[in-house]
């Protein structure tokens, strides 16, 4: 009995042996292909002539810095980021296009000129996300009827709730535009997955929108303050009774430069006891700011922040494009998001009017109280 146990004890001590010496190779095997798989996502191409300056920034903590790219003698250029898992970017090229890149460790894409659109880049290779991002895209763009849009969008978030692409079609669809709805935001967001759902600027969005009512513009411009010289000013009192402009744009983007040219020569615009232009520049070059603004005669208050894309004010709306403005009224609430170069030059005169107008009631109605005071004291 005793030698049959041993017998049986020394027989399965073999098989284990066995066993752990045949799943050996396949450990090894799991091992040296985890440490030799490339994480990295890396992107390349060919811009302008050479020595351009491309940005690349994150839409949220998963890459919260503003990388810069420098193209070579040759306009080519060679990207990378680490990551183990999807990182959606936003890609500013030169000439203020916008490229929307996510990034997936040990993928690889390529910008190059779009065959369909001229003077424009698209965004070739890439992993899954970047698929569902180009077509869902390329669909919308064909489509002219609104209501059809809304429901692709629709269809598209039921069959990909999880897909860093509707945080995309959320901003670019309900949020960047004039009259932003409450109702239309919160509805897209609700079908958003969990995880999706949660993101800290989607999560901040769902909040804006379930507190207020109606328009998610007309609300109270947010208490900021910025630097002007030497001293910090608060923004809503700096700009009190007044219309305020308030741009983001940099000198190395020509789109943005053209807006401020535009601004020099809007004659309503030099009525500064009526409307205050705030430019906020998210220039890394401090120097050919200074020199852009003296060459183009800027006009308004003019402030450089370094922080670019991560500028507090620009994060409270989720700034991803430039030039972009935004009007805010007399009483500090915002009157319109993402201004149009149109809308100033054609719309100007009637800011200064409307404003000289206010005050010339306000004056009526303290005069004819006073004069009713006045008559109150006589009869006493």
């Amino acid at each position: 009995m005793n030698w049959s146990a041993n017998v049986l004890t020394s027989n399965n001590s073999k098989l284990h042996k066995m066993k752990r010496l045949a799943l050996l190779p396949i450990i090894l095997l799991f091992i040296f292909a985890c440490k030799d798989k490339d994480s990295a996502y890396r992107l390349n191409g060919t811009y302008g002539t050479g020595n351009d300056t491309l940005l690349i920034f994150g839409f949220d903590r998963r890459h919260d810095c503003t990388d810069t790219i420098v193209t070579d003698k040759n306009g080519e250029f060679k990207y990378s980021l680490e990551t183990d898992t999807v990182v959606p970017l936003t890609l500013l090229l030169p000439n203020g296009e916008l490229l929307q890149v996510y990034a997936e460790g040990g993928i690889s894409a390529t910008m190059q000129p779009d065959s369909l659109r001229a003077n424009k880049y698209t965004i070739k290779g890439g992993g899954y996300t970047q698929f569902l991002f180009d077509s869902i895209t390329t669909h919308l763009n064909s489509i002219a009827d609104e209501a059809v849009v809304y429901e692709k969008i629709d269809s598209f978030i039921k069959k990909h709730p999880y897909s860093d692409v509707n945080l995309h079609l959320l901003m670019k669809y309900f949020v960047e535009i004039d009259e932003p709805k409450n109702s239309f935001i919160r509805e897209r967001i609700n079908n958003f997955g969990g995880t999706l759902r949660d993101n800290e600027h989607i999560a901040m969005l769902k909040e804006q929108t379930t507190r207020g009512k109606g328009n998610i513009l007309h609300k109270a411009f947010p208490a900021s303050k910025i630097k002007l010289g030497e001293k910090s000013k608060d923004v809503p009192l700096l700009y009190k009774d007044k219309y305020l402009i308030l741009t983001f744009w940099a000198s190395w983007d020509s789109a943005s430069v053209e807006r401020m040219r535009m601004f020099s020569k809007v004659e309503a615009l030099k009525d500064t006891a009526c409307i205050g232009l705030l430019n906020i520049s998210f220039d890394h070059d401090t120097l050919a700011w200074k020199k852009c603004i003296e060459k183009e005669n800027i006009q308004g208050d003019n402030v450089c922040d370094t922080k670019m894309w991560y500028n507090d004010i620009a994060q409270e709306f989720a700034i991803n494009k430039l030039p972009f403005s935004i009007l805010v009224n007399q009483y500090q609430r915002i009157d319109k998001f993402d201004v149009s170069n149109t809308f100033i030059e054609e719309g100007a005169d009637s800011l200064v009017k409307r404003v000289k107008d206010n005050r010339k009631k306000r004056a009526e109605r303290e005069a004819r109280q006073k004069r009713v005071e006045t008559l109150k004291k006589k009869r006493k």
